[in-house]
């Protein structure tokens, strides 16, 4: 797991919501009407993810991470 952390998985029996078959992401309209292009590749932004939350388990000043997250995203 990109936190580094085991992972375990349990499933539901409980039936699937209504909207799950027409739930996804989606940036298209984003990309044609503002010209709207992703900053981070996906592994890029599945690491910075993690670390948020490894930073959050460890304790860590999360509006402080937060910030400085914000801060790094900005710059590029």
């Amino acid at each position: 797991a990109a936190t580094g952390a085991a992972v375990t998985w349990r499933l539901s029996d409980a039936p699937p919501t209504p909207e799950k078959s027409r739930l996804a992401l989606d940036s298209s309209l984003a990309r044609k009407h503002l010209g709207w292009a992703p900053r981070y590749t996906t592994g890029h932004a599945v690491a910075e993810t993690a670390k948020w939350y490894q930073d959050w388990a460890a304790g860590v000043d999360m509006a402080q991470a937060t910030d400085a997250a914000i801060q790094a995203y900005l710059e590029g």
